[in-house]
């Protein structure tokens, strides 16, 4: 979503149709006016892409980009929307958004590995602070007390209560 909250990007799966297709029934929908389209590979993906109006119900006219890749034996979307006025500012954006899809080769990004959700039994009243400086998070104390459930790290622990953190594996 953009700042001004008029304009938002997409990624999502869309089955395993092949990208032509995926992108004709796109822009067959109702309401939908197709623009100019490519089947162009996008980073050695086959892929199809187009641009395209629409109006919504409440009569907002939306403008936007649409491609359909082809990717791992899946098809995805890639979606980029805005007001009809919006078009001109953010179509560099959502074309950018596009061409951006590739397999992945960033061992940084690669070898990520999750955080790990640990709970434990409070020994002693405390407060969430006393039990982070106790039991360390990897994660900031305003986020721990909201996968607490508490309002933050001023929060009064029972003896006996179960409060979660999160460590690294």
């Amino acid at each position: 979503m953009s700042d001004k909250q008029d304009a938002q990007a997409q990624l999502a799966l869309a089955g395993q149709t092949a990208p032509a297709e995926a992108l004709r029934q796109f822009l067959g929908q109702q309401g939908v006016t197709a623009g100019r389209t490519d089947q162009s590979p996008i980073n050695g993906n086959s892929a199809a892409r187009g641009t395209f109006t629409a109006q919504t119900q409440d009569g907002t006219q939306l403008a936007g980009e649409v491609a359909f890749l082809s990717y791992g034996g899946a098809t995805y979307q890639l979606l980029g929307i805005t007001t009809g006025a919006g078009w001109r500012a953010y179509a560099g954006v959502f074309d950018q958004f596009i061409g951006s899809f590739r397999r992945l080769t960033d061992p940084a990004a690669l070898n990520v590995r999750p955080n790990r959700v640990s709970v434990v039994k409070v020994p002693r009243a405390m407060t969430l602070a006393d039990f982070n400086r106790q039991y360390p998070s990897v994660i900031e104390i305003d986020k721990l007390a909201l996968i607490n459930g508490l309002a933050d790290g001023d929060a009064k622990l029972a003896q006996g209560d179960l409060v979660k953190r999160v460590v690294t594996r």
